[in-house]
């Protein structure tokens, strides 16, 4: 099993890439996602995208995320893409710090 860190620092709100298209090919077991920060909660979405179609599909969708609260998405039928053709991407609010963790089979 292989494990993914990506950490989100965000000064503002942006879109970041978690996984290139291609960039895996094993399936995606689970998801965590933790905000760091000390003292102030934030939103996050998390959405795979198709650069060529330009086609866009959220998994979460602003999910405000409390200071120090972790969600963990672990349904495989959920994680389940066509890695090839889509990205993983996230988006999180400006001010927040957030830890993503993707453990692959």
């Amino acid at each position: 099993m292989a494990t993914l860190t990506r950490s989100l620092n965000a000064t503002v709100s942006a879109t970041n890439e978690l996984l290139a298209p291609g960039e895996i090919s094993s399936a995606i077991r689970s998801i965590s996602i933790s905000n760091n920060h000390i003292s102030s909660s934030g939103s996050i979405s998390i959405s795979i995208y198709d650069p060529n179609t330009a086609t866009r599909a959220y998994w979460l969708r602003s999910v405000e995320m409390p200071s120090g609260a972790t969600l963990l998405l672990d349904d495989p039928g959920m994680l389940s893409y066509d890695k090839s053709a889509y990205g993983l991407y996230s988006n999180v609010t400006s001010g927040t710090t957030i830890d993503i963790i993707i453990n692959t089979k």
